[in-house]
């Protein structure tokens, strides 16, 4: 490793997603692959970043508007952030593949080690690699929360809809030609608006002014 090149704090490669210029060695197809899986690896990554990010912003609109779509649009962003995110993790674990049994271009790689570098090496995942596997599981049920809003948020509209329907039609029903005084007012009295009792929906009394009527003193 103190021989090596692009190393970093003498224990770690630096990954390099550029396919080397040099004419002088013949790169293996697994080489190849490796490269593009790590391309792959990044990509993935940086999509499910941004569609996470619109998934968030999806989910304030919903806060805002209430509408169900919105909601089911917030889910969708949040599922492809799960996949994309799943399928990072997938090309990493192919590219690591590649590199510890496969390749054998240069020093670098596992394969080319000696036998007592290798005894002496150990592996393990760090922090970052947690995370990757965090985020992806958070990514799916937020999409699985935004789906259930949705449905949620749908069936409460179709309610309210249906209660205003009713509520219309009671109130075409109460207010028809009907229930209009239809002759004269006898003078020279003259009778008040209609009243209704707000919790039994019964008409009361009209409000008269006047003789014969009773009115207010």
């Amino acid at each position: 490793l103190l021989t090596a090149k692009d190393v970093v704090d003498n224990y770690c490669f630096n990954i390099d997603y550029e396919v080397p210029e040099s004419s002088t060695i013949t790169l293996s197809t697994e080489f190849m692959a490796r490269i593009h899986l790590s391309r792959c690896f990044l990509a993935f990554y940086v999509v499910a970043l941004v569609v996470f990010l619109l998934a968030f912003i999806f989910g304030l609109v919903v806060c805002c508007w209430r509408r169900s779509k919105w909601a089911y649009i917030a889910g969708l962003c949040a599922y492809i952030a799960a996949f994309a995110t799943a399928a990072a993790i997938a090309f990493f674990h192919g590219a690591e593949y590649l590199e510890r049994n496969k390749i054998e271009d240069t020093t670098e790689f596992y394969s080319k080690w000696t036998a007592g570098l290798q005894n002496a090496t150990t592996r393990s995942y760090g922090w970052s690699y947690v995370l990757g596997w965090v985020g992806m599981i958070l990514a799916a049920l937020s999409a699985t929360f935004y789906s259930v809003a949705g449905c949620y948020i749908g069936g409460e509209r179709y309610d309210d809809k249906e209660y205003l329907d009713k509520r219309r039609e009671y109130m075409e029903t109460q207010m028809g030609p009907d229930y209009y005084y239809g002759r004269p007012y006898p003078q020279p009295a003259m009778i008040g608006p209609y009243v209704y009792d707000m919790e039994t929906r019964r008409q009361l009394p009209a409000i008269g002014y006047g003789d014969p009527y009773v009115s207010w003193s």
